[in-house]
């Protein structure tokens, strides 16, 4: 009979040990393994955290490296051995605390966000759709400052672009005393090259929004590490 002893933490040296070995040299020192199980602090019963850890960011069904905890439902977190309802929460507020770590780095010591450029509005949205396993519309309502006053999902889990509901994105940039608007959508594990049908609604809800005295001033597509501006490419002045 094999005999297939598990490695637990307690069985190795010091300077295998994430948590000693972070007191020792700092977390920089650490392996992405080892800063998760840092976090994760136990394994289970047949497996110990380490392999535990190694196996999240590298088990994700399309996406592998510390970036696939971000892509994981509480649902699939919950089914994984070892990882449980508790473990699950605490991943999922790992990546909640990352995009927020984000968002404040842009911003700085400023409170409000300001959307001036393509890039400004690119890199605002870009941790928060990046990793959405489907595809989200999302409107920004800005005053005349380009001071972010709200943004809101529009649609959710369709492609089909040509969907949007010009009129329920002015009634809210009505109700929001918006004086310009923002479109921002993704396309999960694709470029972020428009559609016909992304051509269309922008030209729509453009047109729309011109006349009620609103400006469109930009739609950006959130692709795989790049984006697509609407404004950059001369498609809205």
């Amino acid at each position: 009979m094999n005999d297939k002893r598990i490695l637990r933490i307690c069985d190795r040296s010091d300077d295998e040990k994430p948590y000693e070995k972070c007191r020792k040299f700092g977390p920089e020192s650490l392996t992405e393994t080892e800063l998760l199980a840092v976090l994760l602090r136990t394994g289970s019963k047949d497996m110990d955290v380490l392999t535990l850890s190694d196996r999240l960011i590298n088990g994700h069904r399309s996406h592998e490296g510390i970036s696939s905890i971000l892509h994981y439902t509480f649902q699939e977190l919950n089914d994984i051995r070892g990882i449980g309802p508790v473990k699950a929460v605490q991943i999922l507020c790992i990546g909640e605390l990352v995009r927020r770590i984000w968002r404040s780095s842009l911003t700085g010591d400023r409170k409000e966000v300001v959307l001036k450029t393509p890039h400004d509005c690119a890199c605002y949205f870009t941790q928060e759709l990046r990793y959405l396993e489907k595809e989200e519309l999302r409107v920004a309502y800005l005053d005349n400052r380009f001071r972010l006053i709200d943004s809101c999902v529009m649609t959710r889990g369709t492609c089909d672009t040509s969907l949007v509901s010009v009129r329920d994105i002015l009634e809210d940039s009505l109700r929001h005393h918006a004086s310009r608007i923002l479109l921002v959508h993704n396309h999960p594990y694709s470029d972020a090259l428009p559609s016909d049908a992304d051509h269309e609604a922008t030209e729509r809800v453009k047109c729309g929004a011109e006349a009620i005295g609103i400006k469109l001033i930009d739609h950006i597509i959130i692709g795989d590490n790049n984006y697509f501006s609407f404004k950059e490419k001369g498609f809205i002045d």
